[in-house]
């Protein structure tokens, strides 16, 4: 088994069922898709089992609220993949994704240097959101994300940087879980639970990197925060990032500028 993609979702199904069937249709590396049912409503829950019916797919839920760590390790726990992928529900994959970031974890760099991998995208909190599509993540047709895809792939075509990336779609080797662990579901539930798990990668010598090439659909904000106030949403990020802060004294971060620094030298 090549991959495994672990999907956690809580009360949405029209963009997880977008998810499931691009990932179905557009991935042509060997895998098992993992559906982590994150305590949706009755009705959610119904709908999606009648989903995994149609997709083949491994169906879990958590047996209290995960949120967002909580699930995707639930998820891990029964992954059989030599490459793990976590990929929000809220996504649409496009062919090849898996095979291309794959393809750069295998080179020397990927196997020595790398944390994990990224795609582009239409909206993340980091260098990967393509200017071009950020505002056709509203309008855009499920059909249409192929189409930007394949303009992506000709303007980054093996382009590679190391940066900070974020947790909508992270795929790695599943070394790296022995190396690091699984996300932090005490301290960051949500919120910055990619940036504490890079940052500890990064302890180790292991970078993130981004491959341009590579797009990756993404709507945002539609599972887990969806459900949230703006109240709520603000006070989660604001104690992530005081943990994120406390934990990592010695690392200056700038999330804006999408950069941590150390000793005054900026390591990605």
């Amino acid at each position: 088994m090549k991959l495994s993609i672990i999907v956690p979702v809580h009360n949405e199904f029209q963009m997880t069922r977008w998810c499931l069937l691009s990932i179905m249709n557009r991935t042509t590396v060997s895998y098992e898709l993992i559906l982590v049912n994150d305590q949706s409503n009755e009705d959610i829950t119904r709908q999606l089992k009648t989903l995994v019916g149609q997709v083949k797919c491994k169906y879990i839920e958590t047996k209290t609220r995960g949120w967002h760590s909580g699930a995707c390790n639930l998820g891990i726990d029964v992954a059989r993949g030599e490459y793990i992928c976590l990929l929000n529900s809220d996504t649409i994959v496009s062919e090849y994704w898996a095979r291309d970031m794959i393809k750069f974890l295998e080179t020397d760099i990927g196997r020595n240097q790398c944390s994990a991998v990224g795609p582009s995208s239409s909206y993340c909190a980091s260098h990967q959101q393509l200017p071009d599509y950020h505002q056709t993540r509203y309008t855009i047709k499920y059909h249409e994300t192929q189409d930007v895809a394949d303009v992506v792939f000709k303007k980054y075509k093996d382009q590679v940087m190391a940066t900070r990336i974020t947790g909508f779609c992270m795929l790695f080797h599943r070394s790296r879980l022995q190396i690091i662990g699984k996300l932090d579901e005490e301290m960051f539930p949500s919120a910055d639970n990619e940036s504490d798990w890079f940052l500890r990668n990064l302890s180790k010598g292991l970078k993130p990197y981004w491959v341009r090439q590579v797009y990756v659909y993404h709507f945002g904000e539609i599972s887990y925060l969806k459900a949230l106030g703006q109240d709520e949403k603000k006070e989660r990020w604001s104690v992530a990032d005081q943990r994120l802060r406390a934990k990592y004294k010695d690392i200056g971060f700038n999330l804006i500028q999408n950069t941590y620094w150390k000793d005054q030298e900026v390591v990605y």
